[in-house]
């Protein structure tokens, strides 16, 4: 699972700046909403600190809960259902 966590915390990264956008919200009100700082999430945006997975998750549940990047979300393959299903194979396992 480490490789596929890396794999999906890579490719949220890449497009952390258009489903933003798509969600019409600023880096700090992002921020915010996940609940870490303005200048944490800047460096996670920008490339420069790595996102941890609760980070990735508080993520996927924000821009899945907003009907436009929702949608983002499964045109560039971000699958929220099948990684909630994994989560909970994991938690019953």
């Amino acid at each position: 699972m480490a490789d596929s966590k890396d794999f999906l915390i890579e490719q949220l990264t890449n497009n952390l700046e258009i489903l933003r956008a798509g969600a019409k919200l600023t880096q700090e009100a992002t921020a915010k909403a996940i609940g870490i700082s303005r200048q944490t999430y800047c460096q996670i945006e920008n490339g420069n600190a790595k996102m941890s997975w609760s980070v990735y998750l508080s993520l996927l549940l924000l821009f899945s809960s907003i009907p436009g990047t929702a949608d983002l979300l499964r045109k560039l393959g971000i699958r929220v259902e099948e990684i909630m299903n994994d989560l909970n194979e994991q938690i019953r396992s």
